[in-house]
């Protein structure tokens, strides 16, 4: 290898490097404050598969009252944008998580269907400290469970 490419691939590197942390310093990840909405892109299941949502408080003080939890909602919406299987509120204390499973038998139809993940956290919460989620679908194999895919939503959405 040159000098000359060893110098560029040295400074490509660097920049990589300093554009993830700047942009996980902006919040360039999927945790979720009070307000916020996570924004998937359509995710593929095929019979003998499951689509998995998984939301976290990754907060890190507890609230002053145990019974103020972050409440996350999570769903499934099919293509037409009407909901698939059921639709969930936990409400979690820091460190605390939980998930929702749609199995491919209940999106309804035949063969492989397209399904959007929705995850977003209620306004009207407590601060960041107490309520920031992170959240997650995957994609898991019934016979297995191994996870065949797993996806961050895009960006937070306010």
């Amino acid at each position: 290898m040159t000098r000359k490419a060893y110098i560029i691939g040295l400074a490509s590197l660097l920049a990589l490097a300093a554009g993830l942390v700047l942009g996980l310093a902006r919040g360039g990840h999927a945790q979720l404050d009070p307000g916020n909405k996570a924004f998937f892109g359509l995710v593929g299941i095929a019979p003998g598969q499951t689509l998995r949502l998984a939301a976290v408080n990754a907060g890190f003080v507890e609230p002053p009252d145990p019974e103020d939890t972050c409440r996350v909602r999570l769903g499934f919406a099919g293509l037409d944008g009407q909901p698939l299987g059921e639709r969930t509120e936990l409400r979690l204390l820091p460190g605390t998580g939980g998930v929702l499973d749609l199995p491919r038998a209940a999106a309804g139809g035949r063969g492989r269907v397209e399904v959007h993940p929705l995850a977003d956290v209620p306004d009207g919460q407590l601060d960041r400290s107490f309520c920031a989620v992170d959240v997650v679908a995957e994609v898991i194999d019934n016979t297995t469970g191994r996870t065949a895919t797993y996806v961050l939503p895009v960006a937070p959405e306010t």
